[in-house]
């Protein structure tokens, strides 16, 4: 169990490493948002008789680069979080 933490400590410590913003801006907005966009967005298009208007795009893309942009600070904020705690509670 301590070894597989510490290899999760280790790759943490190389993700951090590139920086707050580089994770945010990967693994948020284009990992998380620009999928959800893609699904969402496509899914409305594939689903609707009607064609997609520039506003419902521009809109979609606003929102889950937003979206994207929140899940990457919280999921930085909490995993860095969560390996202090777990750095604090080893010592």
């Amino acid at each position: 169990m301590a070894d597989k933490h510490a290899k999760r400590m280790d790759a943490w410590e190389k993700l951090s490493a590139k920086g707050f913003w580089h994770f945010v801006l990967m693994r948020g907005v284009l990992g998380w948002g620009a999928v959800m966009f893609v699904l969402m967005t496509g899914g409305r298009w594939v689903t609707s008789d009607e064609q997609l208007s520039p506003e419902f795009i521009a809109f979609s893309a606003v929102l889950w680069t937003c979206g994207g942009l929140v899940w990457g600070v919280l999921t930085y904020k909490l995993t860095e979080w969560g390996v202090r705690r777990r750095a604090r509670q080893e010592t």
